[in-house]
C-alpha cells in the first residue's frame, strides 16, 4: 500500500437536523428532457411555450412589454435580494452533524463537523495520528467557511497536511472533510 494510502475501515455517519430531500427521492427524478419530444431544440420548446399561452404559434399576435431604466433596477433589485440567493436556487440548507472516521497506516483520523447554513459552524478533529502541527489550526481556517469542497480545498491549498497528520496526502485529508 502506497504512502497515503487507507486501509478498508472507513465509517461515515450523518445526522439530519430536519428533514431533506433523500436519496431515493433523487433516484426517481429525472431531467424534463428525457421525456420531451423536442429534447434538445429550444426553439421548438419556445414555439409550443407561446402556443400553449396565446392559442397560436404567429409571434405577431404576442403582446411584447417594453421595460425602461426604472423596471431594469427594480428587476436588478429583485435579483440581489430574492431571485440571486442560495436559498432560492438551491433551496434550504439543513444543519447537519457529520462524523468521518477514517484508517490511514500512520494512524486513525475522526472528523466531526457541525454544519449551519451551508457553512462549518464548528469542526473538531481527533486520532491518533502523529502530527508536528497542532490540528487546531486547520479546525480555525476551516470554521465559518462555506461547506463546499471546492472552498474547503481553496482554504487548505497553503496547507502542508503531513504537517498535521503524519504520511496523509492532501486528497485523502479533503476526502475525509467534503467527499
Amino acid at each position: 500500500m502506497g504512502a497515503g494510502a487507507s486501509t478498508d475501515t472507513t465509517s461515515s455517519t450523518v445526522r439530519w437536523s430536519r428533514c431533506c430531500a433523500s436519496s431515493a427521492s433523487r433516484r426517481r427524478s429525472a431531467a424534463g428532457a428525457t421525456f420531451s419530444p423536442t429534447a434538445g431544440r429550444s426553439d421548438e420548446l419556445r414555439e409550443r411555450i407561446l402556443e400553449g399561452i396565446f392559442g397560436r404559434r404567429d409571434r405577431t399576435c404576442v403582446p411584447t412589454l417594453t421595460l425602461d431604466e426604472a423596471d431594469w433596477r427594480a428587476a436588478r433589485e429583485l435579483l440581489g435580494s430574492k431571485y440571486g440567493t442560495w436559498a432560492w436556487n438551491y433551496g434550504q440548507n439543513p444543519a447537519c452533524s457529520v462524523q468521518r472516521v477514517r484508517r490511514f497506516p500512520v494512524g486513525e483520523i475522526d472528523v466531526r463537523l457541525d454544519s449551519q447554513q451551508g457553512r462549518i459552524a464548528g469542526l473538531r478533529i481527533f486520532g491518533d495520528f502523529m502530527g508536528r502541527a497542532d490540528v487546531r489550526e486547520i479546525e480555525a481556517r476551516l470554521c465559518g467557511l462555506a461547506y463546499e469542497r471546492d472552498v474547503v480545498a481553496g482554504a487548505l491549498s497553503a496547507v502542508n497536511p503531513t504537517d498535521y497528520f503524519g504520511d496523509v496526502g492532501r486528497e485523502d485529508v479533503l476526502n475525509i472533510l467534503c467527499p
